[in-house]
């Protein structure tokens, strides 16, 4: 998710909890226990995007990519981002000669174990994914269901624009809420109706805020839940379409994934990648599908996702369209070529421990460089953040130590045991 949406649920969740905990009762007082709960939230919820200050030292896109949602994305780092925090509290406290009672060390505790947890899982939410089990299972984890910018988890953090303090915070809010007014009709990628839904959440929920600001809070957290686990359903239905189609128009390959990404708002479009082999080749194939295509045709579905504008040369696909799909291209690489590459680049084995829809292109010009891509991010005709050029070697690899992230596509760069050998398992 974006820092934005980390900050307000993060902050949303953080003045419920002030609410909850700060009473007239001996130990920290209530404005100061207050500030120091607020505060653990807002750093802790953005705490695990601190890997993007040594990607930025690194300077490279293979040092974004493997290190991006890394080891600060772990419950590891989880765990001394909140004994950092808690000890910076501890000295603020100290400084401030504050005492606090036997409960408000185990209540602040809570709130900085709880920031950086929640962080990892909103990322686990999209399609790029997180590896949270380091250095116990190196693997990533996708959940495929929220888009990275979703302004309805604006919107629910709507109560905080009349309950924050300041003027200048509460000001922050409203030009956020503001903003996400502006997204929903303005940028053509939600759908009218779905826009009328974020400006009724955020009415209400400041409506509510002004009767009862305790009860909006509650809500405005029962809202997020809620926002999160319809599109989680909804995921779940496309992926179970997506991987029923593929069997009816694709007998010849095999599915190995399917990413899939919502439109913002929307929990009925979403933007397909369907990861599939054969004994040869990897095809990757997109598409924009629809949940209700009485309601929405697929072909008539916001397409702010995919780009005809991409370094993948994508093709027609064999498939027919309909009012549920609408297959946009696909990509075809050679598998042989891929695992060849691996073998002779660094750079290519480094790029696969991140790619889960890869593509291979070259202009086939003698000592051209390939470029190596994931389609998840291949929305420009040049080179985006995730497509590498690379000239293979014909030196042995002698490659600098990496993460130990698994390649997503561990499936193709490993060849299937011959039928002999899976008998013999």
């Amino acid at each position: 998710m974006d820092n934005l949406t980390h900050s307000l649920v993060g902050l949303l969740v953080g003045e419920t909890a002030a609410a909850v905990a700060t009473r007239p009762e001996p130990g920290l007082p209530a404005e100061k226990k207050r500030t120091a709960i607020l505060g653990l939230m807002l750093v802790g919820s953005n705490f695990p995007d601190f890997d993007l200050l040594y990607t930025a030292l690194d300077g490279s896109k293979l040092g974004y990519i493997l290190h991006h949602r890394g080891y600060t994305h772990t419950i590891v780092g989880a765990l001394l981002a909140t004994a950092l925090m808690l000890g910076i509290c501890e000295w603020w406290m100290h400084r401030r000669q504050l005492q606090p009672a036997a409960k408000d060390p185990l209540q602040l505790l809570g709130v900085a174990l709880l920031a950086p947890l929640l962080h990892i899982a909103m990322d686990f939410s999209n399609n790029y994914g997180v590896h949270p089990f380091w250095p116990f299972y190196n693997g990533w984890l996708y959940d495929d269901s929220v888009f990275i910018i979703e302004p309805l988890l604006w919107g629910v953090a709507a109560p905080l624009a009349l309950l924050f303090r300041s003027i200048w915070a509460r000001s922050a809010i409203w030009l956020v809420l503001i903003g996400g007014a502006g997204l929903c009709l303005f940028s053509g990628l939600v759908p009218l109706l779905s826009g009328c839904v974020y400006l009724a959440v955020t009415a209400a929920l400041l409506g509510l805020a002004t009767q009862a600001p305790r009860i909006a809070l509650f809500a405005g957290i029962a809202g997020w839940l809620l926002t999160t686990t319809v599109f989680m359903v909804s995921s779940h239905m496309a992926g179970t379409r997506i991987d029923a189609l593929a069997v009816l128009e694709f007998p010849g390959f095999r599915t190995l994934d399917h990413v899939l990404t919502p439109m913002p708002v929307n929990p009925l479009c979403w933007d397909v990648l369907l990861v599939q082999k054969n004994a040869t080749e990897e095809v990757v194939r997109r598409a924009t599908l629809s949940l209700a295509p009485r309601w929405v045709r697929a072909d008539r579905c916001p397409d702010g996702v995919a780009s005809n504008q991409t370094t993948a040369k994508l093709r027609p696909v064999s498939a027919v369209s309909g009012p549920a799909i609408h297959w946009r291209g696909e990509v075809t690489t050679a598998i042989d070529l891929i695992r060849q590459l691996v073998d002779n680049s660094c750079e290519a084995e480094g790029f696969m421990r991140f790619a889960r829809a890869p593509f291979l292109h070259n202009e086939h010009v003698s000592n051209a460089p390939f470029t190596l891509g994931d389609l998840r991010y291949d929305r420009e005709a040049g080179a985006g953040f995730a497509e590498l050029q690379i000239v293979p070697s014909p030196l042995a690899k002698r490659c600098s130590t990496m993460p130990p992230w698994l390649p997503p596509r561990g499936d193709v760069l490993v060849a299937a045991p011959s039928a002999p050998e899976r008998e013999k398992e």
